[in-house]
């Protein structure tokens, strides 16, 4: 049985949090500097909230690694922030959802070092503390000597993701994402029975849906190489065998199963993994509304309020990169 980690109303953080959260753009905002050209975009952002991350980025870097450096300097920023105001319980509920940026992390070390990039340091988020360990690891000269020690300070079992590794990136990389998701669904936070049963909705419709996305990209690529045993995530309503007794239905009756379990979803092919990477978006979009019970003081309000800040990140990474590759309006817009 798992520790029971009682967490604290903070009404004081929850003020902080309420008037920053009035600060964020919104989707609408967004939209509206579709109109302007790159560095126009990049100025209204330094006028509006983002002067130092743009200000210390701008004559550095250029074109995607500005806006990584940008937008994930100002998202270590905010976490730094949330973090700081939280009382000290408070602080393992935001450390085990900070655990997936970790594996975030990790990734950029793994693969900037397999592919020779060097200005890795643009795609990490964390504050220079939280940044120490990727930066030691990336100067390691052996691939391995970095992982293992990336693994073992993460608190992973090291001698696992190993053996995943040498399997493929891909294994490792859902090993990990893997393990995040149990952790989260075994930590046992009380608070007031209803804020964290929403979490626990959440997370474990999310592990549903990336266990269909992942089980319907197998059956499309027709990989007869991988078992889905192998990728299954563990802690979702839907168990193993929910998924294993699909095997003898065609990809078009795969989907409309998960159609019918998910929410059916209009104009996407049927042999296509798009229409599960939609319903995740969707999931996102609709998991703001568990977090709008949550009330004033609740420890889970930073969760909701890091919610909408990762989606604005996410919404400007999009329309940044979108200018910069000069995308016509309605495509953006698409994105978007």
């Amino acid at each position: 049985m798992a520790k029971v980690i009682k967490l604290k109303k903070d009404s004081y953080n929850s003020a902080k949090l309420a008037v920053a959260s009035g600060k964020l753009y919104g989707t609408d905002k967004i939209k509206e500097l579709i109109n302007l050209d790159f560095d126009e975009i990049l100025r209204f952002l330094e006028e509006n909230g983002f002067r130092n991350s743009v200000d210390k980025s701008y004559l550095q870097y250029d074109g995607f690694y500005l806006v990584e450096r940008v937008l994930n300097d100002h998202l270590s920023n905010i976490y730094k922030t949330v973090f700081t105001g939280s009382s000290s319980k408070n602080q393992k509920l935001l450390e085990s959802y900070y655990l997936k940026y970790q594996v975030h992390n990790l990734l950029v070390v793994l693969r900037c070092k397999l592919s020779n990039e060097t200005e890795f340091e643009t795609y990490l988020i964390g504050d220079s503390r939280r940044k120490e360990k990727y930066i030691k690891a990336f100067a390691m000269p052996n691939i391995e000597d970095s992982l293992t020690y990336l693994l073992k300070k993460s608190g992973f079992n090291h001698k696992i993701a190993l053996e995943e590794y040498s399997k493929g990136l891909y294994n490792l990389e859902n090993y990990l994402y893997s393990s995040y998701y149990s952790k989260l669904n075994e930590l046992n936070f009380k608070f007031n029975n209803i804020d964290e049963k929403h979490f626990s909705k959440f997370i474990k419709n999310y592990i549903d849906l990336l266990n269909a996305r992942t089980y319907l990209r197998l059956k499309v690529e027709d990989s007869k190489e991988f078992n889905f045993k192998d990728f299954y995530m563990f802690g979702g309503r839907l168990v193993l065998e929910d998924f294993t007794n699909l095997d003898s239905k065609s990809t078009e009756d795969t989907l409309n199963t998960f159609n019918e379990i998910f929410g059916e979803l209009e104009g996407l092919e049927a042999t296509s993994f798009e229409s599960l990477d939609k319903r995740i978006s969707i999931h996102k979009k609709e998991s703001e509304g568990l977090f709008n019970s949550v009330r004033f003081g609740s420890p889970f309000f930073a969760l909701k309020f890091l919610f909408k800040v990762e989606k604005e990140m996410g919404q400007l990474r999009i329309l940044l990169k979108s200018k910069y590759l000069k995308l016509e309006k309605s495509e953006i817009e698409r994105l978007l």
